[in-house]
């Protein structure tokens, strides 16, 4: 019996090594109140923070050596109006003790940001794919490590008004359980 339990616990331990790495994935529009998902926004010009100026805290994952990740967000724009939607689309990150992330202080920033131009009468789609590395985006990353960080998704438009729906809205985190010495 002993070592029946011994042989259990080997084989084990031998599907864990230090090249074994895990991805996270959370998808952040379970996050995201349903009414603020999809939205209309006025004509003139408008700053639309989802899912508001505090953003959404997020918990980082309970892994002990995070080496990379990826945060996307993919938001289509219908423009209504008779002239053309322009505009920028960005997601925001802040430490998790920010309460504001829409700011520019207290630690908070944009950490990707892409233009919007939907001709008149369109259906647009903008996305931001960031990888984060010890190369790329490394604030980002840093910030992810810590034990939580917020983030929102942040539309300013200039239009004769329309409306937005949130595709998707992930960051993933890839990294190791347990740090060993390599």
């Amino acid at each position: 019996m002993r070592r029946l339990i011994f042989l259990l616990i080997l084989l084990t331990l031998v599907g864990c090594s230090s090249r074994t790495r895990y991805t996270v994935n959370t998808d952040l529009i379970g996050f995201i109140p349903a009414n603020t998902r999809s939205n209309s926004f006025p004509a003139g010009s408008a700053t639309l923070v989802i899912p508001g100026e505090a953003g959404q805290q997020v918990s980082s994952p309970q892994l002990d050596i995070i080496e990379s990740g990826r945060i996307k967000a993919k938001v289509n724009v219908n423009n209504t109006g008779a002239t053309p939607l322009v505009g920028s689309f960005e997601i925001r990150l802040g430490p998790g003790s920010d309460s504001n992330i829409n700011d520019n202080n207290g630690g908070d920033f944009a950490v990707g940001t892409t233009e919007l131009n939907v001709p008149a009468g369109s259906l647009g789609t903008v996305t931001i794919d960031l990888p984060l590395s010890s190369s790329e985006n490394q604030n980002a990353l840093a910030l992810i490590k810590k034990a939580s960080f917020r983030i929102a998704l942040k539309l300013s438009v200039s239009s004769a008004g329309g409306s937005y729906s949130i595709q998707q809205a992930q960051v993933s985190v890839t990294g190791r359980p347990f740090a060993v010495i390599q």
